[in-house]
This record gives C-alpha cells, sequence and structure tokens, in this order.
C-alpha cells in the first residue's frame, strides 16, 4: 500500500488503481477489496490488510455546511488521499495537489493541515496577475524576522512551523520563453529554501512548508507548470467523488439538513428520507454532467460544489409550516442552480424531463410543472 502512494500519487486515480493492482500482484498479495485496491492499507493492530470505510461517527453539523468550504465527511477517498499526503506534511516535503475545479482539494487540505500540530497556515489565493512580490508580502506579514550568521531569516511568528499554502498557481501566464515568475521564485524557494529581496540581500526561510493545489492544464486558463519545479516537489492527483461516495456524503448532509428545517416531521426527520433525497440529487447531478458538456458551453461545468450550496438551500424554507412540499421545494432550489444555466428552452425541457423522472422514480411524486 505504501509502495502504491509512494510511487503512484501522481498518477490518475484510474492509472493508479491499475499500478496497484500489479504491485500487488508482483507482491504475491491480496488487497483488502479487489475491485478497489486503492482502499487498502496496512493495519498495524490487525497485522494485515484492511480497507477504508465510510466513517460516520462524527455528524454533520449546522456550522459545518454553513461554512465556505462545505462539510467535511470522512468517507473511504477521503480517509486515503488524506493517507496520502500526511507523510509529506509530517516531514515539511513541498507538494503539489492537482485535481478538477470542485473536486474538494481546498476541503481536503484543510483536513489534513488541522492534523499537523503547532502548525500556522498562510493561504495565497493566486490570480492571473500573482508574482512574486505578494508571495513574499505575505511571508513578511506571518514570519518574524531574526538575524544568523548566514544573514536574515524568515521565520514562524505563531506555532511551531509555517505552511505556505498557495491556490491555483498555474493561473499567471508564462512568458514567450514559457517561464511563470511567480513558479520560478516558488522553485528558488524549494531547492534553496530562500529568496534574494529587493536589496539583493538573502534571506532565508526556516520552518516552512510550501504547498500548493492546481487545477489540470487542460482546465481553461491554466497553464503547464515547469519541470524543474514539478521535479522537485510531491504531486498527488485527486479526481471527484463517485456515485456512491457523493450518495453517502450527501445521505449524511441531508440528515443534518431535514432535522433542521423539517424538525419532527417523519416523514422527512429520518436518515432514510435523507439518504433517498440524496440518491434522487446525485442522480440528477450525474444525468445534467452526462447531457449538458463543458464541450457545448464552456459554462456547463457542474461540481459537487453545487451539491452543497443545493443542499444548503433548504434551509431558506421553513418546510415544517403547513402546505409546504419539501418536493417541490428542493426541485425548484434545484432548477436555479443547474437549470438557470442552460442557454435555451429546448435545453431546459431536457432539464426538466430528467428532473421530473428522477423524482417520480424515488419519490413517485410529479414535481411543480413551474420550476
Amino acid at each position: 500500500a505504501g509502495l502504491v502512494r509512494g510511487l503512484g500519487s501522481n498518477l490518475s486515480p484510474a492509472k493508479r488503481a491499475e499500478f496497484a493492482k500489479q504491485v500487488y500482484l508482483w507482491a504475491n498479495e491480496s488487497p483488502a477489496d479487489r475491485n478497489n485496491p486503492l482502499n487498502s492499507f496496512y493495519d498495524d493492530r490487525a497485522q494485515g490488510h484492511a480497507a477504508y470505510q465510510l466513517d460516520s461517527s462524527a455528524p454533520v453539523t449546522l456550522d459545518q455546511l454553513n461554512a465556505p468550504g462545505g462539510p467535511m465527511v470522512l468517507t473511504a477517498d477521503v480517509q486515503r488521499d488524506t493517507a496520502m499526503i500526511m507523510p509529506w506534511l509530517e516531514r515539511m516535503e513541498p507538494f503539489i495537489l492537482v485535481g478538477p475545479e470542485g473536486c474538494g482539494k481546498n476541503m481536503l487540505l484543510t483536513h489534513a493541515f488541522a492534523q499537523v500540530r503547532g502548525a500556522q497556515v498562510a493561504v495565497v489565493h493566486c490570480s492571473a496577475q500573482t508574482k512574486s512580490e505578494q508571495v513574499i508580502r505575505k511571508l513578511s506579514q506571518v514570519c518574524a524576522t531574526a538575524s544568523t550568521q548566514a544573514g536574515r531569516a524568515f521565520r514562524p511568528r505563531e506555532g511551531s512551523r509555517l505552511i505556505l499554502y498557495l491556490k491555483d498557481i498555474n493561473l499567471p501566464k508564462p512568458d514567450k520563453y514559457e517561464t511563470s515568475e511567480l513558479v520560478q521564485f516558488l522553485q528558488q524557494l524549494v531547492t534553496y529554501e530562500g529568496f534574494y529581496d529587493k536589496q539583493l540581500e538573502w534571506v532565508s526561510l526556516e520552518k516552512v512548508q510550501v504547498v500548493c493545489s492546481i487545477n489540470p492544464a487542460s482546465t481553461l486558463g491554466r497553464y503547464a507548470l515547469s519541470t524543474r519545479f514539478t521535479a522537485n516537489v510531491r504531486i498527488a492527483c485527486m479526481t471527484y467523488p463517485d456515485r456512491d461516495a457523493l450518495a453517502s456524503v450527501y445521505a449524511a448532509v441531508y440528515t443534518t439538513v431535514l432535522h433542521a428545517c423539517c424538525e419532527g416531521s417523519r416523514e422527512w426527520d429520518n436518515p432514510s428520507a435523507a439518504k433517498k433525497l440524496a440518491a434522487c440529487m446525485v442522480e440528477v447531478y450525474e444525468s445534467v454532467s452526462r447531457k449538458f458538456s463543458p464541450d457545448e458551453h464552456r459554462h456547463y461545468q457542474y461540481t459537487p460544489r453545487d451539491l452543497t450550496r443545493w443542499a444548503r438551500g433548504l434551509l431558506r424554507y421553513d418546510l415544517a409550516a403547513p402546505g409546504s412540499n419539501l418536493l417541490d421545494t428542493w426541485a425548484h432550489e434545484g432548477a436555479r442552480l443547474l437549470r438557470d444555466r442552460l442557454v435555451d428552452s429546448q435545453a431546459q425541457k431536457r432539464f426538466d424531463a430528467l428532473l421530473a423522472a428522477a423524482v417520480q422514480k424515488h419519490f413517485g411524486h410529479s414535481v411543480d410543472d413551474d420550476p
């Protein structure tokens, strides 16, 4: 399991699964889950292979749901990806987390950072205009300057270590020589653990770890990183949760949402109703993602973030009031998030049909014809 993570972390999950099967075959070992070898790990207590399972011991709270990043549900995928990057955090090795828009990179890293004791996190949100100046300014804000025999040094102002987290470092466009000033500066930080200030005085970094997250270079507006930089850092790839993982996540989310807006309802305030509503929502999401592609229109980009907004939208309603219909309200919220992006009436009719079919299938209910 460690060999698969160490050598296969930069592979896509599909390719990593193929690599894992080959590694287990070479080692004459059997993973705990033959259908999903990536979810296998070595359990020291049991002295054998075990598989990651959904951890539902901590229910989702309203505060977590209303947080900017959304709630964190410890699915098997989350536990597996956390186990992949935690050794790098513990050893303070620089790394890049790669994944498509809205797949949960920020949530995963925030969850992992919280497990590092004594760590201060400084976040830099990169844009197309971000340069080294912004990174140096952030470092000067969160670090204290110390004088050493080798010259000036930046040390964490709070905590025993600093995690410098840069989001979307591949947004700045490279120049005609295929060079990004920001990326080259980060390469200098990683390679030499310091930089030259405006007075050409060397400033070293102590107890500072560089962590980056990016969307793939194939995404619109993103650019490939220099191989000179990527050769000096760890790389981990992640992707969207599969259907079962999404259903598990939003079943936990809807358990909290339905309890908040339908408290005391025999029909809705229970885990079974939350599970059915989550399954219906995931089915609609997957159907919409298949039928309306970004290749058709660039803004047809649907991600799990939309599902979180969809579930969160129900909290605005008092669905325990007489005459309230939860399914019609739920369908209305989904239409506002997904249907309103569609560019013509024909596409909107197709969406209405698939939404109505999903609700009819799971609940035997006919949604309001006027979304």
